[in-house]
Order: structure tokens, then sequence, then C-alpha cells
């Protein structure tokens, strides 16, 4: 009797190994499938995040989640959700486009030109940068602003690369001028970016093309040497601090405006199919 007993005892604890061993199977399988979308479907506090391409949604109570990470048309970007009354305000993702490097001519460096009232070109190429970074951001790019000469400028890998700086405070002349780095690796390329700057700069702004006193410094500008030779670059003096200086520092959303369209304008036809 006793013996009889035993068997049934170890026939039904192998049955709920055999059981237990198969539902473990098929959960690490479901895992495997969802990959990075499992993270999405885990509980908190017994209610469910629910993540889609556009935006991320919890209904968990009193729930924060830092810096969760998405994945949206394979372009990973960071993603804060805070969790206020019980619910998750909706947070859009939008997939990172491109990288972009700013630099602010002079800035961390000297002050550039000085005109005799004391207004700095550091100062205006300074103003303009962080415009053109917060807009080119707003745009769904990811940008860095660099100084002068930022240790990050070596190598600097991204798929433009624009350095902002203004001409002297003579008041003869005026205009704006664009160059590429003279011995560059992808010159047609270097020049598309250059052309899409001379366009929409110039249209935004109104202001002359001066291009017959680029200067040797911009042909060999140490940023457009020192960074990836893979990476399209330009310099740009935004205008004269002299005969321009209405628009450098009345004007510089019209500037920004001028700066952010070029640049996406390379960046359009650098991607099309």
């Amino acid at each position: 009797m006793i013996r009889r007993e035993l068997l049934e005892y170890a026939s039904s604890f192998m049955l709920l190994t055999v059981i237990t061993v198969t539902i473990s199977m098929m959960v690490m399988a479901g895992l495997f499938y969802l990959g990075p979308r499992a993270a999405t479907l885990l509980a908190f506090g017994g209610k469910s995040i629910a993540a889609s391409t556009s935006t991320l949604t919890s209904v968990s109570s009193s729930t924060v989640i830092p810096a969760s990470r998405a994945k949206v048309d394979e372009v990973e970007v960071q993603v804060t959700l805070e969790a206020q009354a019980g619910i998750v305000q909706e947070s859009t993702v939008q997939a990172v486009k491109g990288k972009i490097g700013i630099v602010a001519g002079h800035w961390k460096s000297d002050s550039g030109a000085v005109c005799p009232d004391g207004l700095q070109e550091a100062q205006i190429n300074l103003s303009v940068a962080q415009k053109v970074v917060s807009a080119l951001i707003s745009r769904g790019y990811s940008t860095e602003l660099l100084a002068e000469f930022d240790p990050r400028i070596s190598g600097f890998v991204a798929d433009a690369f624009l350095s902002i700086h203004s001409d002297s405070c003579v008041t003869n002349v005026s205009g704006f001028k664009i160059s590429r780095f003279s011995l560059s690796k992808n010159p047609t390329v270097d020049d598309r970016l250059v052309n899409c700057l001379y366009t929409e700069y110039g249209k935004a702004t109104g202001l002359p093309r001066h291009e017959a006193t680029v200067t040797l410094n911009m042909l060999h500008y140490h940023g457009l040497r020192d960074k990836s030779p893979e990476t399209p670059g330009a310099i740009i003096e935004l205008g004269f601090l002299g005969s321009n200086r209405d628009v450098l520092t009345g004007k510089q959303d019209v500037i920004t405006n001028g700066l952010v369209n070029g640049l996406t304008c390379f960046l359009q036809i650098s991607t099309a199919p």
C-alpha cells in the first residue's frame, strides 16, 4: 500500500516537473522573440507599460521611470517619463535624423575680432551657435556645441560640421563667406554643404556673398583639418561686425534659420535615395 502511494507521489512529482520546465521554456522563448519589446511589457505595481513607435504611456501608480530607453526605427533615443496622479504624460519619441557638430568660433579661446565700442566676435558666434544647436535638436538632429579648440573636434565623426565666425569691424564692405577645407578628402560632398549654406543663408539674411575675401585661415582652418576626413565640413563668416552689425546683433533668429536650413538642405540631399 505504501509502495503504491510512493509510486503515485513520484509520478505526480515528475509530471509537475515536466509541466514547470515546459512553461519556463515557453516564457523564455516568448521573451527571446519579443527582444527589446519585452521591456515595455514588464509590470509595475500591477499595471503595465504600453509602448508604440510614437508614444510611451504608463498607468502605474506614482511610478517614475527615469531615463527609459526606447528604440524607434532602429535608433535609440532617450525618453524620460514622469508619473503624476497615477498617469504618465505621453512623451513623443523622435528618431534621431543625424549628428551635427557646431563650433562657436573663438569660444573658450579668445575674443576674436573686437570693435572700438567693445563688441566681440566671440560673443556673436556663441549666441548664434547656441541658437543653431537648439533649433537643430528641436528638428530631431543630435547636435553638439563645440568650443574653438574643443578636444572632441579631433577625429570628430558626424553627418555635418560647421564652424561659426564673424568678420572684422570694417564698414566699407558687406557680406558673408563660406569655405571648405582646401585639402578635403571629399571635395564634392563638402562643396554640396557649402553651396546649400550659401543658398539658404543668403536667402534668409539678404546679405551678399563676399567670396573674394575668403582667407587662407578659412581654407586651412584647424577644425576642418582635425575632424574626421569623412565628416563633411565648412566654416562661415556670418557677416562684418561693422557694416552688418544690425543683422549680427538684431536678427540672430534670421541667421539661425538660414544656417539650419542650409544644414538640413545638405543632409536631405545626402540621405536622398
